[in-house]
């Protein structure tokens, strides 16, 4: 499925999914998670949304287990697009629960959703939760709670 993420070709990986659903494959986290980043690089925001939730109510979790930000990280990006923010929040809070440390691009994430979201009071909340952690934050985030802030 790898090397049709890369060619965008998200019905087909959708279609090899469902199939392997149908047919009684399990899937695991690694199918999930490529189905998912596949639907973003796709602009199909609202599939990557439908395959995160399925992921989720399956209790798996990208690229389990883990002790570090990425495989979450991933997973949230498509979220952030399809202004998700309470999943994506969720899934930070968990992160922080299994002792996943946070790094700056979790929390541009969470902020960039939650402005989106038109949520301008938990941007600047997480952007003061990352200043607190002594991450210095980016120049995107920092442009998104400016936005925040504005607003």
């Amino acid at each position: 499925m790898k090397p049709l993420r890369f060619g965008r070709q998200f019905q087909l990986i959708e279609d090899l999914t469902v199939e392997m659903i149908d047919n009684g494959v399990p899937l695991d986290n690694i199918t999930y998670s490529t189905v998912i980043t596949c639907a973003k690089m796709s602009n199909l925001f609202d599939k990557a949304v439908e395959w995160f939730e399925k992921l989720y109510k399956t209790g798996l979790m990208p690229n389990e287990p883990v002790s570090y930000p990425y495989p979450y990280n991933v997973t949230m990006k498509p979220l952030r697009f399809g202004r998700q923010f309470q999943l994506i929040e969720d899934l930070t809070v968990e992160m922080i629960d299994n002792g996943v440390p946070l790094d700056n691009i979790t929390y541009s994430t969470v902020i960039t959703c939650a402005k989106r979201s038109n949520l301008f009071d938990k941007a600047v909340e997480w952007f003061e939760k990352l200043y607190k952690t002594g991450l210095m934050p980016d120049e995107v985030t920092y442009s998104n709670v400016l936005d925040a802030m504005q607003n």
